[in-house]
């Protein structure tokens, strides 16, 4: 009969220890094969890329996709603007709004601002065959800002080359314009489109559109709901009209810095729009 003789307690320790190490040295093996092939299968997200990466990125891009933007003419006055602010194309100023869309005529200007590293490509993304058609700018500042008139109607869209994958993009929305709606088709009525300069230091224009004559009000109210001025509080025959307000209030003292809503209440419509001003 055999007899297995205990180890000494010291190399029984020593034992246990070498395989737990070695327990522990295949895990941690494991782990950094598997974060390596997957950091392998799929590019680094733009999210994580730093400024020489997403340069990088840019330039190979650009070998094929040279940038470019329409020159216009220094009398052209955008209509409306969109911001680069965090990972969003901003229009309306709202942080709630995903997306943002801006209303134009044909013939209008918008103005694109960057205060950071992106792009405004157009196109519905970098698979759309037409992706930079139209425009294709990168910024980084202010002196980057440009301006792209738009003279045909439709429904354009554009992104941010680098930071697609976190749906940074926009939509504007262009019309004809307005003359007197046709009977039976009142789907372009109220603000036909959005309140230019915006932000504004010194009021704002807008258009808007009626399918029927009667009563129209224009206010300007705060976010508080209280009036600050009436613009217009009359009859109006259908079509369409430009209006402006100067900033001030019924006292003609210029409106504090903030924002403001234009509200127009008419003929089967009642609508807002918003206002920033800046003083």
């Amino acid at each position: 009969m055999l007899h297995r003789l205990p180890l000494p307690r010291g190399r029984s320790l020593a034992l246990a220890g070498l395989v737990l190490a070695l327990v522990v040295y295949g895990a941690l093996l494991w782990t950094v094969v598997t974060r390596s092939n997957a950091q392998a299968a799929s590019p680094p997200s733009a999210m994580h890329m730093s400024d020489a990466q997403m340069t990088g990125m840019l330039r190979t891009y650009r070998v094929t996709h040279p940038e470019h933007r329409e020159q216009t003419s220094l009398a052209v006055t955008p209509v409306d603007s969109f911001v680069t602010s965090g990972l969003r194309w901003d229009e309306d100023h709202n942080t709630a709004t995903v997306v943002d869309t801006a209303h134009i005529m044909v013939g209008d200007a918008i103005l694109f601002k960057f205060t950071a590293f992106h792009t405004a490509t157009s196109g519905e993304g970098s698979l759309d065959p037409l992706s930079g058609a139209l425009f294709d700018v990168t910024g980084m500042s202010p002196a980057d800002n440009f301006t792209h008139v738009f003279n045909d109607p439709g429904r354009f869209f554009f992104y941010c080359l680098i930071h697609e994958s976190s749906n940074m993009r926009g939509v504007i929305d262009v019309s004809t314009p307005l003359g007197a709606p046709p009977a039976g088709s009142p789907s372009r009525i109220g603000f036909v489109a959005a309140p230019w300069p915006n932000p504004t230091r010194a009021g704002a224009s807008f258009r808007i559109a009626l399918a029927q004559a009667g009563h129209t009000r224009i206010d300007v109210i705060d976010t508080q709901g209280r009036r600050l001025t009436t613009l217009l509080d009359r009859e109006l025959p259908a079509g369409a009209f430009l209006f402006a307000w100067d900033g001030s209030g019924a006292d003609g003292r210029p409106a504090p810095a903030g924002i403001y809503l234009i509200r127009l209440r008419g003929p089967g419509v009642t609508e807002s729009r918003r206002v920033t001003v800046e003083r």
